[in-house]
């Protein structure tokens, strides 16, 4: 059960990423749809095939500490993380172009996804970044945040989670990738502009 929950938890993180970046630019929410709606799916699948519910699961609650919502300190951790990844990734992207930014998604990946979602979305409204080259780092950068998370599972020497889980995430990914190949982004974008009224 923990690996079914844990895939199916980790499949809502390409919607929510989805509409986190589409605050900032509409453009790249578009553009990521078809990869990150192939990823979701991917691990809704791989929970049920690696993981399927047994017909009859006992209740078993855990006790849980529930942090303050409104805590200010969670908002202030998210400002300067977000302001250093900002500054990082410009840095990056003057001096080492597309392969600074490939580097810098994958590395602010490692923890957080968050950060980095809302710095390519801003590169891609300002006309800094193609949104092809901006996909593909918000996929390195959830590629990078399952393994960290990968190692975590590990740490619990439950190999019938953690195994399921680490292939669950393998089934993910390549089917993010090849929808990406499939499915450029570019395109999209180019598709989806076509479309709308002048």
């Amino acid at each position: 059960p923990a690996a079914r929950y844990s895939l199916i938890a980790n499949s809502i993180l390409f919607p929510r990423m989805l509409l986190l970046v589409a605050v900032v630019s509409p453009t790249l929410a578009i553009a990521a749809i078809p990869a990150f709606t192939a990823m979701m799916l991917a691990g809704f699948a791989a929970a049920l095939i690696l993981a399927p519910a047994p017909l009859k699961e006992g209740k078993t609650v855990a006790d849980s500490a529930f942090r303050n919502p409104f805590s200010i300190r969670p908002a202030l951790e998210f400002g300067v993380g977000f302001t250093i990844v900002l500054l990082v990734t410009r840095v990056a992207q003057h001096y080492a172009g597309y392969g600074g930014q490939m580097a810098v998604s994958a590395i602010s990946g490692l923890v957080d996804v968050d950060a980095i979602s809302l710095t390519l979305a801003s590169f891609v409204q300002a006309g800094t970044s193609a949104a092809r080259a901006a996909v593909i780092g918000l996929t390195l950068a959830a590629g990078v945040n399952a393994i960290f998370k990968s190692g975590v599972a590990e740490t619990s020497h439950q190999p019938a989670f953690y195994l399921r889980l680490m292939a669950g995430f393998a089934i993910m990914f390549a089917v993010g990738a090849a929808a990406i190949v499939i499915i450029d982004p570019a395109r999209v974008t180019e598709l989806v502009s076509h479309l709308q009224p002048n």
